[in-house]
């Protein structure tokens, strides 16, 4: 279904509002001719339209764009010389339609809520457990009240223990001038050999003189204790803290890229109070210093048996509970002119969830642990290199996102492009056995659909490209090609199709893995 063009009127002596326009509609710049002008150019944003178009018969410039999947505010700038230059702007905004919002929405809810499955069951042992598929997903609205109401509770305890603090007494080791000792343990004593030996006055200790023959030390090295708040407690804290901020800060930022009504009501004085709160906490006397702990695997008797600190373990508790991913890109900020990018990135981690429910994970290299705080997960979505790798029916399955086919690999003893041209699919399902040729299964996220829930004419090229163009010593290797669009109609077509695929959709993915990984002879053409 076509869209028809929107017609757009420029004054450039008249100061005027442009309309609004939809996403992937079509636009017809025009604008009546200045008299005298000449060098006449119009950009877009970043789309430099050069002259204009004439039609005949009428006099009018004109000139065609389409944002495509692009939304926001788009300068519109003309510039013409007559006799000098001159220059008229105008601002376009671009909406997006309605489904690209709840689809922004409901996307940054289940990457977040995937990413939370698959750290947990990649993490979690030697070869990792299955994800939980049947969680729905936690909004970041939902979440927001809990996340407030664990850094007023931080903030509390915190002010609660810097008025009283527990302290520890801390051995150390000092040297004191001999003159000033009021006594010498056995320690002590077994050290003055290791001292330098100087002339001692003679009313000194005059028995341990004559002992060592006229020659005692300057000063010794004597232990000593004092008081100190560097605890494993306070340490604790520290890291709970650190964990709300950066948690706190990277929810604020995803709050603020939402549409306003999505959002909780006065998030944005509850953000800006919760991270002053946490940060005159992280300066004050009792945190400035201290180094954050990287575990705790066990409760100390304080924790157990002081009802501030069994709070802070119990906020430690909670956190751990519920981790929190950074996914890097940064796919959670990413703006929603770029939800095809947000759409891709849920794909790869919606099919590695599926692929790891298949058999034994074997590798994976989905995720890096930052140096500086050890409870901050970074998901990394690395290109062209093994994420996930799988044991499955004798076989072991790797993905790979962007993996990138090339034609010389086809041709030798690699998978590779068939044709001259480097073919790069989103994801990459790469099939080893020991007895057989290696073979793939390829996936590409596909968001465009039609206002019918069917895709779009000739988006399938794409899947028919890739089934065919992908060999292995210059035979086909695609054991299958699908998109993954979010629409509503499948497209079936032997070991080609389309799979519609949005949070609570990914069901037919599931299925479609099953049947290719689970078959008898992975090696078929088909699926039985």
């Amino acid at each position: 279904m076509s869209v028809p063009p929107l017609e757009i009127p420029l004054q450039p002596d008249v100061p005027s509002v442009l309309p609004n326009v939809h996403e992937w509609q079509p636009v017809v710049i025009v604008c009546a001719p200045v008299a005298g002008a000449t060098a006449i150019t119009l950009r877009i944003g970043p789309d430099a339209l050069g002259p204009p178009m004439l039609r005949p018969g009428d006099p009018r410039w004109r000139w065609h764009w389409n944002a495509e999947d692009r939304v926001g505010r788009f300068p519109v700038v003309l510039r013409w010389a007559a006799p000098g230059p001159a220059t008229a702007m105008w601002m376009l905004v671009v909406q997006p339609a309605k489904l690209r919002e709840e689809h922004y929405q409901a996307l940054l809810q289940a990457l977040q809520a995937r990413s939370f499955d698959l750290l947990l069951a990649l993490r979690g042992g030697e070869i990792g457990v299955a994800p939980h598929r049947d969680a729905a997903p936690v909004s970041l609205g939902a979440h927001w009240p809990q996340l407030i109401a664990q850094a007023q509770a931080a903030v509390a305890v915190a002010d609660a223990i810097q008025a009283r603090p527990h302290e520890r007494q801390m051995a150390f080791t000092a040297s004191v001038p001999l003159h000033e000792l009021d006594q010498l343990d056995a320690v002590a004593l077994a050290d003055l050999a290791r001292e330098p030996l100087d002339a001692a006055p003679v009313t000194l200790v005059p028995a341990l003189q004559r002992v060592l023959h006229g020659a005692l030390p300057r000063q010794l090295p004597m232990r000593r204790t004092r008081p100190t708040t560097d605890t494993p407690e306070h340490r604790l804290l520290r890291a709970v803290v650190d964990q709300l901020t950066w948690r706190i800060a990277q929810a604020g930022a995803l709050l603020a890229d939402q549409a306003p009504h999505t959002a909780p009501v006065g998030w944005e004085a509850q953000h800006r109070r919760a991270l002053q709160g946490l940060h005159r906490v992280q300066r004050s006397a009792l945190l400035a210093t201290l180094p954050a702990a990287t575990a705790c695997p066990a409760p100390t008797h304080l924790m157990q048996h002081d009802r501030q600190y069994r709070q802070v373990y119990a906020l430690w508790r909670g956190l751990r509970a519920a981790p929190q991913v950074e996914v890097d890109a940064p796919a959670f900020h990413l703006p929603l002119s770029d939800l095809p990018t947000l759409y891709e990135h849920w794909c790869v981690v919606e099919t590695a969830a599926a692929l790891a429910m298949l058999g034994v994970v074997q590798q994976e290299q989905f995720w890096s642990r930052d140096a500086a705080a050890h409870w901050r997960w970074r998901l990394r979505l690395a290109e062209n290199t093994p994420l996930l790798t799988v044991g499955v029916a004798g076989a072991t399955v790797a993905l790979v996102y962007h993996r990138r086919y090339t034609a010389q690999a086809g041709q030798g003893a690699a998978l590779g492009s068939l044709d001259p041209f480097t073919r790069v699919p989103d994801i990459a399902l790469e099939i080893r056995r020991a007895d057989a040729a290696p073979r793939t299964l390829l996936l590409d996220a596909k968001y465009r659909r039609m206002p019918d829930g069917t895709l779009p004419q000739g988006a399938l090229d794409t899947a028919y490209t890739y089934h065919g163009a992908i060999g292995f010593a210059g035979k086909p290797a695609a054991l299958g090609a699908w998109l993954l669009f979010p629409g509503t109609h499948p497209i079936t077509a032997g070991p080609v199709g389309a799979l519609p695929f949005l949070p609570g959709m990914t069901d037919a993915l599931s299925e479609l893995l099953g049947q290719f990984f689970h078959a008898p002879q992975m090696d078929a053409d088909e699926p039985r």
